[in-house]
């Protein structure tokens, strides 16, 4: 579960990285981010899709924002 900020572990750089909600709708969107740290505070509590896209391929991941 996510209160305020989500962290991403990776080795490397990170092309992009937004979260969706479960219909699908894009609702945050960095660009070549360089913290791994991402600001959620303003997401409603419920279900979302964080999608991390590296250079070589891209990973979806769902989390629970509280």
């Amino acid at each position: 579960m996510v209160k305020d900020n989500l962290q991403v572990r990776y080795n490397g750089d990170l092309g992009q990285v937004a979260i969706y909600d479960m219909a699908g709708r894009m609702v945050k969107n960095w660009v070549s981010p360089i913290d791994q740290s991402f600001d959620v505070s303003e997401l409603t509590s419920g279900q979302y899709i964080i999608v991390v896209q590296t250079k070589e391929t891209a990973y979806p991941m769902k989390f629970i924002k509280e």
